[in-house]
């Protein structure tokens, strides 16, 4: 019996709707928008896409940002 190995480290992500290009190029529009300084309402206007999922991927975007950073610490000096 042989059994080939698959490579490790190449993950083949699911095929839902939400892997597909055109779905994430369109992501990448919003918070490319979002980073211009566009607002909800001008990004949904360019875009065709409802306010609603524009929020949702401005949302997700700040808060992917956020898990990225280094924790800080606080300054005990200020506090004395």
């Amino acid at each position: 019996m042989v059994v080939e190995a698959q490579p490790q480290g190449h993950k083949r992500l699911p095929r839902t709707r939400a892997n597909r290009p055109e779905v994430i190029t369109r992501r990448t529009r919003i918070v490319i928008y979002h980073e211009a300084e566009k607002g909800i309402w001008e990004i949904n206007r360019l875009l065709g896409i409802s306010r609603d999922t524009v929020r949702l991927w401005v949302k997700r975007h700040q808060e992917e940002d956020r898990s990225h950073q280094a924790p800080t610490r606080r300054d005990k000096s200020c506090h004395a």
